[in-house]
């Protein structure tokens, strides 16, 4: 606003344009008005008084605190001066505010614990299910272990090897393994089963199981589980510390393809593919039911 007439943008050219020293008049009582109101929108004689978070501000904060929104009506009402809802001499604490926070503080508590115990979709197959909604059904995922956005240079090659595939017809790329995990096993561990396609012309190098159970995808760790080959089906235990985690499961295999893929700069080329098997998941109840049982040491 100041800047406009200072700047002698205001009035317009074709306007009759006042002399230097009533544009200074102008100019000192327009400043000294928007002092003025901006020390009565901070606050009473420019000091700063504490408040309360508004609803709005109190309910953002619940959001990014524990995961869910709460209902706004259940917050104190805010005292809102003109439009605004930030100003410190309106925003108060009575009694009456501190009850019904306190009230309000202890039903998000629990209804926080009671949110987080609830079986969480990990990212992993977060993915996988966005994947299936494609009408597209020739789709295939490679995943490495342990890293949240980086890859080995095994399963960087398969989005290469699709492209070959689908665009190209130059590979013939394998099918995603088909997986089960068995609950229901004498001993009450539960056992990943894989079955990976050798339907191929490449030939199978490895198959690695890995299982985890905790509820938060970053820091879930994945244990390998000991294989044992039988014929053309591959099985590892998966040892459950707590009946109250879910249990989450995959495989990762990987082919021999003989042919060597140059890799872009920060990966040694590579003739190998790793793709990701079909995801398993098993939660508290299942495993109870099938008779599931805890080991008393933690399996790594």
């Amino acid at each position: 606003m100041l800047d406009v007439p200072n700047a002698g943008d205001m009035p317009p050219e074709d306007e009759s344009q006042p002399s230097t020293s009533e544009l200074a008049k102008v100019l000192d009582s327009l400043t000294g008005t928007l002092i003025t109101a901006r020390k009565r929108l901070t606050d009473h004689g420019g000091e700063i008084a504490m408040r309360r978070l508004n609803r709005r501000e109190y309910a953002s904060t619940i959001r990014d605190l524990f995961g869910f929104q709460i209902a706004v009506e259940k917050i104190p009402d805010d005292n809102e001066s003109e439009i605004f809802d930030t100003v410190g001499a309106d925003q108060f604490f009575s009694s009456s505010h501190f009850d019904k926070y306190l009230t309000l503080g202890r039903e998000i508590v629990r209804h926080g614990f009671d949110w987080s115990a609830q079986p969480r979709m990990p990212a992993m197959e977060f993915v996988v299910q966005g994947f299936n909604t494609l009408p597209q059904k020739n789709g295939a995922m490679s995943f490495t272990p342990h890293m949240n956005h980086r890859f080995t240079g095994d399963n960087y090659a398969a989005r290469v090897r699709w492209f070959e595939t689908h665009l190209k017809g130059t590979f013939q790329f394998p099918k995603t393994a088909s997986t089960q995990l068995d609950l229901k096993t004498g001993d009450g561990v539960p056992r990943f089963i894989v079955k990976p396609d050798l339907s191929v012309p490449h030939r199978l190098k490895s198959v690695e199981v890995f299982y985890g159970y905790d509820r938060d995808t970053r820091a879930r760790f994945w244990r390998v589980g000991a294989i044992e080959r039988d014929g053309d089906v591959f099985m590892a235990e998966c040892p459950v510390v707590e009946l109250g985690e879910p249990l989450f499961a995959f495989a990762n295999v990987t082919y021999e393809t003989g042919t060597l893929l140059k890799m872009p700069r920060g990966y040694a080329d590579s003739s190998l593919l790793t793709l990701r098997s079909e995801c398993c998941k098993a939660f508290p109840d299942q495993m109870k039911e099938a008779g599931v049982n805890a080991r008393t040491e933690r399996h790594r």
